[in-house]
């Protein structure tokens, strides 16, 4: 077997993998239109129903694959990376939000982040960091990020262009204003009479 590489922006290249990808979009279309509903009990009904399609589309290749089958090596102990990690924030309402989903957590994790593996049917935390969590007490969880939360306030500093702007805007309170009183108002007056100042102007 000898691997090959496509090139670049070159169309007619890219239709071993798209095309199937393709026509099992258009097979589960089809039985959709046969089952005459798209509705399902729950997610379980629905992966049977995909379960279906598939494996009658892929059942012309079952001789080839049961052939090749008694070559392959085991499965790894460690299953794959198919998962995202997300960095999540607990809000104080003891959970955090996830493409548009709330999750709910203990409540001894509000103010932590979390990195969260986002799977393609459920979320989960990392295994070993979820077992820690949940042994240690909130107090225990404080104590182990004062550190850290002490960095980052260091590095919280105002601005000195800031400071100097707010110190140079006059700031009156209720005990200034005796000078002048209250109701107090300075206007210039430009009179308009011309040579003659009977009358009245406005």
């Amino acid at each position: 077997m000898e691997p090959t590489r496509n090139n670049p922006g070159v169309a007619h290249e890219n239709g071993a993998i798209e095309s199937a990808h393709g026509h099992i979009k258009a097979a589960i279309r089809d039985a959709l239109l046969l089952r005459g509903s798209a509705d399902f009990s729950d997610l379980a009904d629905y992966r049977r129903f995909i379960d279906e399609v598939v494996n009658a589309r892929n059942r012309r290749h079952g001789p080839g694959i049961d052939a090749e089958r008694r070559f392959l090596q085991p499965l790894p102990d460690v299953r794959t990376t198919d998962y995202e990690e997300i960095l999540v924030t607990v809000t104080s309402s003891g959970g955090f939000t996830l493409r548009k989903v709330f999750y709910t957590v203990p409540s001894r994790l509000i103010g932590h982040r979390l990195r969260a593996r986002l799977y393609d049917g459920h979320l989960d935390l990392d295994p070993a960091i979820k077992v820690r969590l949940l042994q240690m007490s909130p107090a225990t969880i404080d104590r182990v990020l004062r550190i850290a939360k002490g960095n980052n306030q260091k590095d919280r500093r105002r601005g000195v262009a800031g400071s100097e702007l707010r110190r140079s805007v006059p700031i009156r309170t209720f005990s200034d204003w005796g000078d002048p009183a209250p109701g107090h108002m300075e206007a210039d007056l430009v009179s308009h009479s011309g040579p003659v100042a009977k009358g009245s102007w406005a």
